[in-house]
Parts: structure tokens; sequence; C-alpha cells
């Protein structure tokens, strides 16, 4: 049950990392390592389905990763969630370019003040 619980939640965090409504069902491929591994998907595909929200399940041991898909690895299962055909690929990449440049300017901001002596001098000193 944990397990379930935690492929969940990472299918949810996946998600969330990349804008994908939560009422969007999206297929996910997971890659066993075992038999035993096997029977416990199979024993919580339902539930699985419906809590993570899915399209389609695939899982098995000689599956492999899909081409652009967002993978985490949760207690031994590699989990893929293709986005190919869930995400706009130009929209994505200007949403990250947008975020890189305000990382960017966040950090010279810093750079600055770090380099600004009047700055230094009323910061407290280490203890």
């Amino acid at each position: 049950m944990e397990t379930l619980m935690e492929i969940t939640r990472e299918v949810r965090n996946l998600r969330s990392s990349y804008n994908i409504s939560p009422a969007q069902r999206v297929p996910l491929v997971v890659k066993t390592g075992s038999a035993d591994q096997d029977a416990t998907l199979a024993s919580c595909r339902e539930y699985l389905v419906n809590l993570a929200r899915l399209s389609g399940l695939e899982c098995g041991q000689e599956l492999t990763k899909p081409p652009l898909a967002a993978t985490v690895v949760v207690r031994g299962f590699e989990v893929h969630v293709p986005l190919a055909d869930v995400i706009d690929l130009g929209a994505e990449r200007q949403r990250l370019q947008k975020e890189m440049t305000k990382t960017e300017a966040a950090l010279e901001r810093i750079a600055k003040k770090l380099g600004n002596e009047a700055f230094l001098g009323k910061a407290p000193a280490r203890w």
C-alpha cells in the first residue's frame, strides 16, 4: 500500500512540475525489477489508475523508458510519465527559459549585494 501511495505522490509531483492539470489523464510506464514487483503492481492496478488519474498503465520487467518522459524511481520501480503527447514542448521550453532568466537575474542581484562593501559591513559577524 505504501508503494501505491508513493507512486501516486510522485506522479502527482511530476504533473505539478510540468503544469499538467490534475484532471488530465496521463499514461504511465513502470519498469519493474522482479516478479514480486509485477505482482505488487497487479494487485493495486485499479487503485493506481484511479488515484493517479492515468489514461493507461504499462508495467513489466522488459519495458524501456519512452522518449520524452519524466522519470522517478520509487522503491526500485522506474516510473515514467511520457510527455510527448501530454505537454506542448514549445510552451514548456518558453516556460523554462523564463524561469531561467528570473533565476539568473536573482543570482546577479545577490552577487551585486555581496560585492558591495556597505552591504557586507552591515551583515552580522559569523559565529
